[in-house]
């Protein structure tokens, strides 16, 4: 029988690991689950809703103000005059959070942008992974 694969959690692994490499992309995925919360979540930056996505009670406060930070930095400079959304104490925090919701980022990669799924996948060697993102995304090509 078949094992059957993860790809939330594969790609999970591959997210930890551009995180840990590009501050940039962990500022993008703290800014994807601020997203998810509600607008009334947003406003008190506490966890109201418990819908299984966004951020947790205990990390609403803290990722909530990362990722208005973030959003701030690529609306008014973006790379221009500051390489970074977030300076040397709160660098390695953004990174740490982001790795902590890796799983929640990958879901929603997998469902709103699969097509960038399968090239993480393509890029890390993964054929395994690659082949199950084609039975599931593209079935006539498995």
């Amino acid at each position: 029988m078949a094992r059957r694969v993860n790809l939330a959690t594969r790609i999970a692994k591959l997210l930890k690991a551009k995180f840990e490499s590009n501050i940039i992309w962990s500022a993008r995925a703290l800014m994807k689950v601020y997203d998810c919360q509600t607008e009334h979540e947003k406003c008190y930056k506490a966890t109201v809703v418990d819908n299984g996505i966004g951020f947790s009670g205990c990390d609403a406060d803290f990722g909530s103000s990362l990722a208005e930070k973030a959003k701030d930095w690529f609306e008014k400079d973006g790379g221009k005059r500051f390489p970074s959304p977030y300076g040397p104490k709160l660098a390695p925090w953004a990174t740490k959070l982001a790795k902590k919701y890796s799983k929640q980022v990958a879901t929603m990669m997998l469902k709103e942008k699969p097509e960038a799924a399968l090239k993480m996948l393509t890029e890390a060697g993964d054929e395994v992974a690659v082949a199950a993102w084609h039975q599931t995304y593209n079935p006539q090509t498995a």
